[in-house]
């Protein structure tokens, strides 16, 4: 999946585990608790989509590319959009794009949720 891991609160540090929170442009949050000794992930805890919104992130799909720039580099660019045919039929109407970008002095900007941009 296309996201950022950022670490959670792990205040004892004798412990097997760690704790973790993964989000992406489609995932508003979700905590997982890693195993270091047997390897296992478990899912502690989730945020979800709000119902109000009027739809789901199954609508949706999201990738990493590439894209060079004008000096030949390889920028990422990361591409959340609508499933093919998930708004499509009579009266889909438009399908509006927002493009957030920035990329300079080796900034970069992690795959994020935002309610706001749905």
């Amino acid at each position: 999946d296309v996201g950022s891991v950022e670490p959670g609160v792990n205040a004892e540090p004798d412990s097997e585990t760690i704790c973790f929170t993964f989000r992406s442009p489609l995932e508003p949050g979700s905590t997982h608790e890693l195993n270091m000794c047997s390897k296992q992930v478990t899912l502690t805890s989730s945020r979800q989509w709000s119902p109000y919104a009027g739809v789901q992130a199954d609508a949706f799909t999201c990738e990493r590319v590439e894209y060079p720039a004008s000096d030949g580099v390889l920028v990422p660019l990361t591409l959340a959009r609508p499933r093919p045919g998930a708004f499509s039929g009579p009266g889909a109407g438009p399908r509006p794009c927002l493009l957030h970008v920035y990329g300079a002095y080796g900034s970069c900007l992690a795959p994020d949720f935002r309610p706001e941009y749905v």
